[in-house]
């Protein structure tokens, strides 16, 4: 069997071009992984941040409402202490 030189450099062609079409989607899947691995590491830290935040607040919150708690008992012990002046002067007035 007798291969023309046409024919010859026809296959090799052939063979560059698979070898490129493989190289270049090993390039690409290997891009992608990459961007995957680092979009995975951003999520990670996007959570990290997310969640601190979140205890954060909620620490604000219980903080607040006790903060608001108090102030409402003192406000209701001096209205108490108030009344029981009115209610003094008022006795001494009968």
């Amino acid at each position: 069997m007798i291969i023309d030189t046409n024919t010859l450099l026809q296959i090799i062609g052939l063979i560059f071009s698979i070898v490129g079409v493989i190289w270049y989607l090993s390039t690409i899947l290997s891009k992608i992984n990459a961007e995957l691995s680092k979009s995975a590491q951003l999520n990670t830290i996007q959570d990290d941040k997310i969640n601190s935040m979140d205890t954060s607040i909620n620490q604000q919150i219980t903080n607040n409402y006790d903060t608001c708690k108090n102030g409402r008992i003192d406000i209701w012990k001096d209205l108490n202490e108030l009344k029981l002046k009115v209610a003094k002067l008022e006795a001494k007035e009968k």
